[in-house]
């Protein structure tokens, strides 16, 4: 079961990247929300089988998976399911109550995770009006 939860949660990571770096390139509301920013985002579990960084830079995102030597903030899920339902249904309050529960924990700054939250509206896919997404 852990198993499939660290798949899940690499695959998603995975796709978060190359959302960002198609919105980096294609949307404009995207492209102004990292205009001034420079941060590595790096997202893992606690036991670091799934780690991947974000590093926003000159307008850019670049990711990789593995872990960055000096991260501006580190999301660790203590679950790799926690973390893939947690960054499925990103939001604000959401992310504040898997901090209660001790389901993520952040260390350094925490900007980027609000950056991460205010522009998630821009990395969903567009879904067919047939679809129904929870």
């Amino acid at each position: 079961m852990a198993r499939t939860g660290s798949f899940r949660l690499k695959a998603l990571m995975w796709m978060i990247a190359q959302r960002m770096q198609s919105a980096a390139r294609h949307n404009a509301a995207f492209k102004a929300s990292l205009e001034g920013r420079s941060f590595v985002l790096q997202m893992t579990t606690s036991s670091q089988r799934c780690s991947r960084y974000f590093q926003v830079k000159d307008g850019k995102v670049v990711s990789h998976s593995g872990s960055y030597a000096d991260p501006t903030l580190t999301m660790t899920f203590t679950q790799p399911d926690d973390g893939f339902n947690l960054l499925l249904r990103a939001s604000q309050p959401l992310f504040m109550k898997a901090m209660q529960d001790g389901k993520v924990k952040l260390q350094g700054d925490p900007a980027p995770l609000f950056w991460l939250v205010s522009v998630g509206k821009y990395l969903r896919p567009k879904w067919p009006d047939w679809v129904r997404v929870k």
